[in-house]
C-alpha cells in the first residue's frame, strides 16, 4: 500500500483479525517519511460471494439482505440500526463457513435463526416471506 502522505511504499507492522466484525485491522509505517497509520480491511462480498438459487448463480447483495431484514422490523423503534447490526451478524456467520458459494436456503436459514434469536416476531415475519 502507498503512503497517503508521500506515496512511498509502506510496510505492515501489526495486524489483527477483528472477531466481532468481518475485517482486519492493520498498523502501517511508511518507508519514506516514516508516517504511521491504521487501516481496516474487509472483503467486498458483492464481488467475492455468490448465491445459488434454483440452479441460478447471482452475486451476493448486502443491500438486498439489509432490506429483507429491515422489512421484518417495522415494530422496532430503531429498525434501521437494528437491521444494520443484524445484517453484519448474518454476514459474519456466513463468512465463518469459509465458502464462496452460498445456497439461498442457507442464507435464509441463517437470517431466520439470527432474527428469531433477536426478536421472535421479526423471525416469524421473515419466515412467512421466505422459503425455509
Amino acid at each position: 500500500m502507498e503512503c497517503p502522505y508521500c506515496r512511498s511504499k509502506s510496510k505492515v507492522t501489526n495486524s489483527r483479525s477483528q472477531n466481532k466484525s468481518i475485517s482486519v485491522w492493520r498498523r502501517r509505517k511508511c518507508s519514506g517519511c516514516q508516517a504511521i497509520w491504521s487501516t481496516s480491511e474487509s472483503i467486498i462480498l458483492d464481488t467475492s460471494h455468490k448465491v445459488l438459487t434454483d440452479g441460478k448463480v447471482t452475486s451476493f447483495n448486502r443491500d438486498r439482505l439489509f432490506l429483507s431484514i429491515y422489512n421484518c422490523l417495522p415494530h422496532r423503534d430503531n429498525a434501521v440500526s437494528d437491521a444494520q447490526y443484524l445484517t453484519t451478524t448474518v454476514i459474519t456467520k456466513l463468512l465463518k463457513d469459509k465458502k464462496a458459494k452460498i445456497t439461498n436456503l442457507k442464507l435464509s436459514t441463517i437470517t431466520y435463526d439470527t432474527l428469531l434469536a433477536f426478536d421472535s416476531l421479526a423471525g416469524n415475519l421473515y419466515k412467512a416471506k421466505h422459503k425455509l
